[in-house]
This record gives structure tokens, C-alpha cells and sequence, in this order.
């Protein structure tokens, strides 16, 4: 290997090992997340998430239990994180005691969408990324892919809508950003309106606000 391969080469394992290390893993390689999410100021769900670390990335199981307005559900999330992306994803719902699956995955270069026996693909882009309805910890993934991915621009994949007969693909800016001494804010648009994503001192997503939803990573 010349000398210059072997400088793209570190280069790129460089990029990665420091893109791996921003999620940061007991000694067992495990972390656990937890979020409370509010619609119009009133606490509407909690989601426990536990991830695992693995050589190329975690995979996740998130928990979220819905009640607002006298609609109840639940939610059951889990897939696999591959150098920052949701490259498999399957969400379990419960309402009202019907059960629906959805599963999302990233295959021989499309992203493939399977609910009620039905089934989409769609050519996978590199600005792809799956963030779902009421799941908070996605957002979470999303914005530890977007620090270290240098995109800006995103088209979001919503599984959930693979249900209706909107399309499941929604645009996503980052508009600008606003750092203070303790805290990271950046301005969003997405699905037509604006909204926040705030990171801790740390560059650890923990504020999320879309619309007359927020979003609260606590203890």
C-alpha cells in the first residue's frame, strides 16, 4: 500500500472509530435512554430504550406506552444501527388490541417497507433516515448520524404511513445552529413546519420539538 492509500486509509478508519465512540456504552455494552414526550404540555408517553453495543454499531429495543386525550397504545421498537444508520427497523402497535407490525430494512440498495402483507421498495439514498411517529429514541440516532455525517439536507422515512395512503417520504433541513456555553440548539423544517433539537453539553441529543410535540430526554 503507497503512502497515500495508507493516509485515505487511516483517514477513514479514523472517521469511524470516532463516529462509533459518540454513543457511549457501559462495560457490558449496554445504555439505557428514557424520554418523556408531551403534547401540548401534557405528558402523553413514556419510552425506555435499551441499546447494545456491537462491532458496527447497537441495536435497540424501545418501549412507549401512549395515553392522551382517551387514546391509549402502545409501541414495541427494535433494529440495528450500522456506521450511524437504521439499516433494520420493525415497530409492534397495540391499539385498542389490534396488533399491526411494520418493518423497514435497508436491502441491496433499497429501502424495503412490509406492513399487513403488503410490501414497498424504495432506491436507498445516502441522505435516507427512518424516524417514526411517536418513537422519540429514533430522533436520537438521527441526530448522533447527522453531528459526524456532514448532510444537512435529509429525506425522512416514516414507516408508520406505509399504513395510509400518504407517502411515507418527508424532507427534513437543518436551517442554522445556535451554541451556548451549555447547550447546542438547531433550527429545523420538517413536514412543512419548524422545529428544535437541542443537544446537552455533551452533544447529546435531549430536547426535541416538532409542532405542539416535545420530547424530554430524563433519568
Amino acid at each position: 500500500m503507497n503512502k497515500k492509500n495508507f493516509l485515505v486509509w487511516a483517514a477513514f478508519l479514523l472517521f469511524f472509530s470516532v463516529f462509533f465512540s459518540q454513543v457511549q456504552f457501559d462495560e457490558s455494552g449496554k445504555k439505557e435512554l428514557n424520554f418523556l414526550m408531551k403534547v401540548m404540555g401534557y405528558s402523553a408517553a413514556v419510552e425506555k430504550v435499551q441499546l447494545t453495543e456491537t462491532e458496527d454499531g447497537f441495536t435497540f429495543e424501545a418501549n412507549v406506552n401512549f395515553n392522551y386525550n382517551q387514546v391509549k397504545s402502545s409501541y414495541f421498537a427494535e433494529g440495528r444501527v450500522q456506521e450511524g444508520l437504521i439499516t433494520e427497523y420493525c415497530v409492534e402497535i397495540d391499539y385498542n388490541g389490534k396488533k399491526t407490525v411494520i418493518e423497514a430494512y435497508k436491502k441491496d440498495g433499497e429501502l424495503i417497507l412490509i406492513a399487513n402483507g403488503s410490501e414497498k421498495s424504495i432506491p436507498w439514498e445516502e441522505n435516507f433516515y427512518i424516524i417514526d411517529n411517536n418513537i422519540s429514541s429514533l430522533w436520537y440516532f438521527f441526530y448522533e448520524f447527522y453531528k459526524e455525517s456532514g448532510i444537512s439536507i435529509f429525506k425522512i422515512v416514516i414507516p408508520q404511513l406505509f399504513l395510509s395512503n400518504e407517502s411515507p417520504l418527508f424532507d427534513l433541513s437543518v436551517l442554522n445552529t445556535t451554541e451556548r456555553e451549555d447547550s447546542i440548539s438547531h433550527i429545523i423544517k420538517f413536514v412543512n413546519s419548524q422545529g428544535v433539537l437541542k443537544a446537552d453539553i455533551s452533544k447529546e441529543l435531549n430536547y426535541i420539538l416538532i409542532g405542539g410535540v416535545t420530547s424530554e430526554r430524563v433519568e
